[in-house]
């Protein structure tokens, strides 16, 4: 359906709102299908219908709903939702000549084509550009890929794309009272020596900087005082062997003029001459071996210079690792092979370091190694060594073994581990919560953000977080040795602060339950509370082997599933087990509040007696009295359904089937009206037990009637007043029925205080 498409941006950027943030989120540019939108949330692109649902407007605008699916995807708490236009580029009409033109397929077309357009520009606007007013000549294609690969973005002189290795910022030379950054790189112009900075500060004090307060700061990266001093040395040393080499040739000269006076003192001078011609070669040898060192040190630090040399102080070809100084743009240069970079401008870190075998970096006394990882991965080490630790931290005082700090320094709630390889999270050391000894592993936090742990699993499996203790009676840790019954294998303490120290709150342990044995380890769990006005936790419930439960006691008794043994106190009307609870609206068959329903295994055997609820009396203490005592209690306002029974029972009639048994011979009392079914001569609704068929039953409204063997032998109905009974010495072949004669048609008419007994074939008159 065509659609005006209008001049409005096609992408739309909310933060999460609605019911746990699913939306609606509207967007306003038109859209023809909704396939024709993507989502974000944050950077996971979403899935229509999985995740998300669009609703289209007749304008074609709309909006998108997250679903629950989308909701639980993570990020689980998104920063925003993203809403681009993204229909498939391509065009599915064509128009052949001579064939059909119809207005709407080109408003279509059209519509997708300004769509495509619209999708393009909401694109280019986020991508990097040069301005308009960029001269013609700048190409902003990067670099291939071989040569920006473990590079920085940089662009040249002239404004064009580079890649390069730049790992620091030039500030030139030294000066007090300026503010420095990490990876700044200074001159230091009492001696030429270059240094980069290592942590920010605010200089102060004066050069040089290796007696300033803050050399702490720095790490020197040219020594050019220490070159040259060496130099001036091996000057030196070659300007006192030429003296020695001259004043030995005058002692020659002395000795020669002396030799008509003296010739043992012209041997004497000859030796001196010679010595001295000796010191004068080693001399001349060692200023030699200096200047080597110094031309070996000019040939890697080619000194301070305007532009990149092309060739080392000697006219050699550079290699890999010389070094300049650019005097124009005050950084330090380095030949990596091919071309001059940036080692770091003044005040800069190293970028990298390589080293093979056993280095040592700062002395063991007071050096500090800083390193500073602005972008990611950061710092990483990494080994191959099957057998050696890939990093091995040794402290030999008394100090942290190892600190961890967020951007606070010092950080109040860091990672430590101290020099006993004690863990300590949100704390410099680890807190004691009881006087048995420092904890191995603690966490100490001042609010809720760093006073919580969380353990998950996130896999495709059903098996989640597990979190396990365990126990051996072995004194070295990889080895085993059996435990014992009664041992704890671990336990879950609680403490709250009493003002003055930490006390237990309650436990949950587990112990050894039995004597274990090869792949046998029966167990227990107990939990323990602290009472009112104690120190200590003591046994509430214990959960044993046989996984039988006991409240109060620290057994249960063989063969009971759930013993409770808990003194009744608290309260002048107290509850063992009270259920007060609300039956909710969907429960609308049957609420059990009590259900019992056991069953037998499927073998062979006779269990004597099943008691479903079973009542007994405890010991009555010698002092105590009970007023009264209910084995089954209703109360009296349990009234309120349309019918309420204090006891039901639906056992339908056989053998051996009771739906109220009372086997006691103590009286029994009902303060209602005791209502029977209507019976049958044969199965009477009263009877005494063990003669079933003889009783009482009601055959219909009003009457009343007697039964003996299963047969009705007398029956009273609503038109009797009175009742006469003479004793008949012999029985009746027959059974005897009292009828009340009223006047009727075709019989005597007697009064209704006469009676008749009949017998078959012989009525007497009473």
């Amino acid at each position: 359906m065509p659609v005006p498409i209008s001049n409005v941006t096609r992408r739309a950027v909310y933060a999460p709102t609605g019911t746990g943030g699913e939306g609606p989120y509207a967007f306003t540019f038109e859209i023809l299908a909704n396939t024709d939108i993507a989502v974000y949330k944050d950077d996971t692109l979403l899935t229509l219908t999985t995740h998300y649902t669009v609703v289209i407007n007749a304008n074609g605008t709309g909006s998108v709903t997250i679903t629950a699916t989308g909701l639980a995807l993570s990020p689980t708490s998104p920063t925003q939702y993203a809403i681009v236009g993204n229909r498939t580029i391509s065009r599915s009409t064509d128009f052949t000549t001579g064939g059909d033109f119809f207005a709407n397929t080109l408003n279509d077309e059209l519509d997708q084509q300004t769509i495509f357009a619209q999708q393009n520009a909401e694109g280019i606007v986020r991508s990097l550009q040069a301005p308009q007013t960029d001269p013609t000549t700048i190409n902003m294609i990067l670099p291939r890929s071989t040569v920006r690969a473990s590079k920085v973005l940089a662009f040249d002189s002239s404004g064009n794309p580079t890649a390069t290795e730049f790992i620091g910022s030039n500030r030139g030379n030294w000066a007090t009272s300026t503010l420095y950054y990490v990876r700044d790189i200074v001159k230091d112009t009492s001696n030429s020596n270059i240094y980069n900075c290592l942590t920010q500060h605010t200089s102060t004090g004066s050069q040089p900087i290796s007696s300033n307060a803050d050399v702490a700061k720095w790490s020197l990266l040219v020594d050019a005082a220490a070159a040259g001093a060496s130099a001036t040395a091996a000057a030196a040393s070659a300007s006192a062997a030429a003296t020695s080499a001259s004043g030995a040739s005058t002692s020659a000269t002395n000795a020669s003029n002396s030799a008509s006076t003296a010739s043992t003192q012209a041997t004497n001078a000859a030796t001196s001459a010679s010595n001295a011609s000796t010191s004068a070669t080693a001399a001349a040898a060692s200023a030699t071996a200096a200047a080597a060192s110094f031309d070996a040190f000019d040939d890697i630090y080619l000194g301070a210079k305007a532009t990149n040399p092309t060739v080392d102080n000697d006219g050699n070809t550079l290699t890999t690792g010389d070094q300049y100084f650019n005097t124009v743009s005050n950084e330090l240069r380095v030949w990596n092979g091919s071309t001059w970079q940036a080692a770091s401008t003044v005040g800069g870190t190293v970028a990298s370091l390589s080293v093979t075998g056993n280095t040592t970096l700062g002395d063991a006394s007071a050096d500090t190694l800083t390193i500073n990882a602005t972008v990611q991965p950061g710092m990483i080490i990494s080994g191959t060594d099957n057998t050696n630790a890939a990093l091995r931290i040794t402290q030999l005082g008394t100090g942290n073994a190892l600190l961890v700090e967020d951007s606070s320094n010092p950080d109040s709630t860091p990672f430590v581990i101290d020099a006993t390889g004690a863990v300590a999270v949100g704390a410099t050391t680890s807190a004691a919560l009881t006087i048995s000894g420092t904890p191995q592993l603690s966490q100490g936090g001042a609010s809720a953000t760093n006073s919580r742990n969380a353990f998950s699993r996130w896999d495709a499996s059903a098996t989640g977080f597990a979190m396990q203790f365990g126990k051996s009676r072995s004194g070295t840790v990889g080895t085993f040795g059996i435990v014992s019954s009664g041992d704890s294998a671990g336990q879950l303490q609680f403490f709250g602060d009493d003002g003055a120290a930490f006390v237990q709150l309650a436990t949950i342990g587990a112990n050894v339950d039995g004597t274990p044995g090869t792949n046998d380890m029966p167990g227990r769990l107990v939990f323990s509370t602290t009472a009112d006005g104690a120190s200590s936790s003591t046994e509430a419930m214990r959960i044993n082997s046989a996984q039988n439960v006991s409240i109060g006691t620290s057994s249960a008794a063989a063969g009971t599933t759930l013993r409770l043994s808990k003194s009744i106190t608290g309260a002048v009307a107290s509850y063992v087990i009270l259920n007060n609870g609300t039956i909710q609206s969907d429960v609308t068959t049957s609420a059990n509040i009590f259900t019992s329903n056991v069953s037998t295994v499927a073998s062979a055997f006779t269990l004597a007696t099943l008691r479903h609820f079973y009542v007994n009396q405890g010991t009555v203490g010698a002092t105590s009295a009970i007023t009264n005592q209910y084995g089954f209690f209703a109360e009296s306002g349990m009234t309120g359904a349309t019918n309420n029974y204090g006891f039901y029972g639906d056992i339908a009639s056989g053998t051996g089937r009771y739906n109220l048994y009372m086997n006691g011979t103590a009286n029994n009392y009902m303060a209602g009206q005791l209502q029977l079914g209507d019976g049958t001569a044969a199965a009477p609704a009263l009877s005494n037990f063990g003669d079933e068929n003889t009783g009482i039953f009601f055959p219909a409204a009003d009457t009343i009637a007697f039964s003996e063997g299963g047969v009705e032998a007398m029956r009273i109905n609503a038109t009797c007043k009175h009742l006469r009974l003479s004793v008949l010495v012999t029985p009746l072949p027959r059974p005897l029925v009292l009828a009340s004669l009223s006047p009727q048609p075709n019989q005597h008419h007697l009064t209704q205080t006469h009676w008749m007994i009949m017998r078959k074939g012989l009525g007497h008159l009473l």
